[in-house]
């Protein structure tokens, strides 16, 4: 009989939920969007310079924060952190920085994938990120 009370209190809270996020969508309560995300490719010009790092890796919180990870292969790590806002409609995250004077940019997030380009100098660096 517990089991059964337990269930329905249960049903009940996520049709509580539901109702109260916007339109109700999956999309809206679970912000697929949200998570830590892998460096797979870091390339600076013509090197690649992820070699160089254990590891590089991105998350992105619910409170529309971002903090970056990263590890050296001598074992030196750092932390930065920062703000993002997600376009659901296009599929785009435009990160800020209050570090580098309130930059802000834009990059394509689609799949689980996040393809970042920055012009530095006469350079391009190019990093691909991928959802755990």
């Amino acid at each position: 009989m517990k089991v059964k009370y337990a269930i329905c209190a249960a049903i009940s809270t996520l049709a509580l939920l539901f109702s109260s996020c916007g339109n109700g969508s999956l999309k809206d309560v679970t912000k697929p969007y949200l998570g830590e995300y892998d460096c797979k490719s870091a390339l600076l010009g013509d090197v690649d310079f992820l070699d160089e790092f254990s590891y590089i890796k991105l998350e992105l919180k619910q409170e529309g924060t971002f903090s970056l990870y990263y590890a050296t292969k001598e074992g030196k790590k750092g932390e930065e952190t920062g703000q993002y806002v997600y376009d659901e409609e296009n599929e785009t995250l435009t990160f800020s920085h209050a570090g580098l004077g309130e930059v802000k940019r834009k990059f394509p997030l689609k799949e689980g994938s996040l393809s970042i380009v920055l012009p530095l100098g006469a350079k391009t660096l190019t990093m691909q990120f991928s959802r755990k």
